[in-house]
């Protein structure tokens, strides 16, 4: 850790103490929940800087006094979860839940730390119970779909990150998320175009027309995070070519079983 951040805390931490002291000399009982918020505003400042080991180290020097403070059991589940330590940050979401189990911060980090130990299923259900409580809740927007994506369910994840782009215009990494949902939606419609091609002939086969809406939607999607992200463009321009390549052997394809 930086020393100017060393000394910062430690000033805050001596100037709450003196306040502390005064307080506790009148009332014994306030003594917890000061504690409480100083190191809840002590964690939130380390990591608001990313120093998310020190952040838990506060953290626990307080919960032993206060061992059910939703605030600072939530600022040491966003430093686990930021380190890494997933199946932490999830057990201490799960102390909030107990105590608040309408927490909708506490759901959508209970969704993010699923997602990332790979229950896709049960993350995207902590993701709709925080978005059943706040629709606007952009962590449990991002949860949702990108569960949804890793699931399969595209027009889902689609219609979660446009509400997220919505809410937030310039999320350059929503607008790509996007783009993959729209544009895994037009290669399941490609499929079903090359299957129907294929069944031509066969009693009861019909040939409806190529939706083209999802993939130009993709398009603009890509588009839009170029324009507030170009170092996003060499990485999307190989995937667009990858895309059109798909459609060029779709095609090959249709035409050679004809």
């Amino acid at each position: 850790m930086k020393l100017k951040w060393i000394i910062l805390i430690l000033l805050v931490v001596a100037a709450s103490w003196v306040y502390i002291s005064d307080k506790t000399s009148k009332d014994p009982a306030f003594i917890d929940s000061a504690i409480a918020n100083t190191s809840t505003a002590a964690a939130g400042a380390l990591i608001s800087v990313g120093q998310y080991d020190a952040a838990v180290v506060f953290a626990d020097l307080a919960l032993p006094v206060a061992t059910a403070d939703c605030d600072l059991l939530m600022e040491k589940g966003k430093a686990l979860s930021a380190l890494g330590r997933n199946e932490e940050a999830s057990a201490c979401y799960d102390l909030i839940l107990a105590e608040d189990p309408d927490a909708a911060d506490a759901l959508a980090g209970k969704a993010t730390a699923l997602f990332r130990m790979g229950d896709m299923e049960t993350s995207y259900a902590y993701a709709m119970d925080a978005l059943a409580i706040d629709g606007t809740d952009l962590a449990a927007l991002e949860r949702a779909g990108a569960a949804s994506l890793n699931l399969g369910n595209y027009a889902e994840a689609a219609d979660y990150y446009d509400r997220i782009v919505t809410l937030r215009p310039g999320d350059a990494a929503a607008w790509i998320r996007r783009g993959d949902a729209l544009l895994s939606i037009s290669i399941l419609m490609e499929e079903e175009m090359k299957t129907a091609f294929s069944d031509l002939g066969k009693p009861g086969a019909t040939m409806g027309t190529l939706n083209i809406d999802p993939y130009m939607e993709a398009m603009e999607c890509y588009n839009r995070a170029i324009s507030l992200d170009p170092m996003v463009a060499p990485m999307l321009a190989t995937r667009m070519i990858a895309r059109s390549q798909m459609t060029i052997n779709t095609c090959q394809d249709i035409l050679e079983n004809l």
